[in-house]
């Protein structure tokens, strides 16, 4: 049985944690479809002045979340001071197979005009990373793993391209209008996004605790 040097009981739980990895590379897609994420409704709508008239723009449509698979999940601190339990936090590293994409639908009020504007925008090799903290029990001859809370998360990616059309004679707004429906779109990935996808993570891995193994 492991003593109090907490690197044997990191161990045990990697193991639990490498075991789980299909399982959970199984259930995440689904459950992130089911909480409304892929595709998602609407993310921010709202309005912004571009000199000679103003977009008043509709940003949802989310997808590829779904498409999220863990690479690893590990120990990265333990703390095995008190007797009978070991609390920690663990990292977890995932990749997206599909580019996320979204789309924008707008008006762009112009003087007498109104033109209807239609944005697809999209982001490629897209990956996460994040944490959670832990509890386990430490048995007379198993370690149980059972209990996970929600930390934080991070979704970053590569290349972006958006595609934009219904400007007509504005054309020479597009690059301006599309760098700005980008930008807002990262924003959304970097925190409502990001946060949505770190409780899903951490509800898979909930879904299928306890987990043990032998001592």
């Amino acid at each position: 049985m492991p003593g109090a040097d907490p690197d044997p009981y990191s161990s045990l739980i990697n193991q639990i944690l490498s075991a789980m990895l299909p399982q959970l590379n199984q259930d995440i897609g689904p459950q992130i479809r089911q909480a409304g994420w892929d595709p998602s409704g609407n993310l921010v709508s709202g309005s912004q002045d571009f000199g000679i008239g103003t977009l008043h723009y509709s940003l949802g449509g989310l997808s590829g979340l779904s498409s999220l698979q863990l690479n690893s999940l590990s120990v990265s601190a333990l703390d095995a001071s008190n007797p009978g339990y070991l609390t920690g936090t663990m990292n977890f590293a995932g990749s997206f197979s599909s580019n996320i994409s979204a789309t924008v639908g707008a008006d762009f009020k112009i003087w007498f005009v109104d033109p209807s504007v239609s944005i697809a925008l999209t982001l490629k090799s897209c990956s996460i990373s994040g944490s959670m903290n832990f509890h386990a029990d430490i048995g007379a001859v198993i370690l149980k793993l059972d209990q996970v809370s929600n930390g934080a998360a991070s979704i970053s990616y590569g290349d972006s391209s958006y595609d934009i059309s219904g400007l007509g004679p504005f054309d020479s707004l597009a690059d301006t209008i599309g760098d700005a429906m980008m930008g807002l779109l990262k924003g959304q990935i970097q925190s409502e996004v990001s946060a949505a996808a770190s409780m899903v993570v951490s509800q898979a891995v909930s879904g299928i605790l306890p987990q043990s193994v032998p001592l």
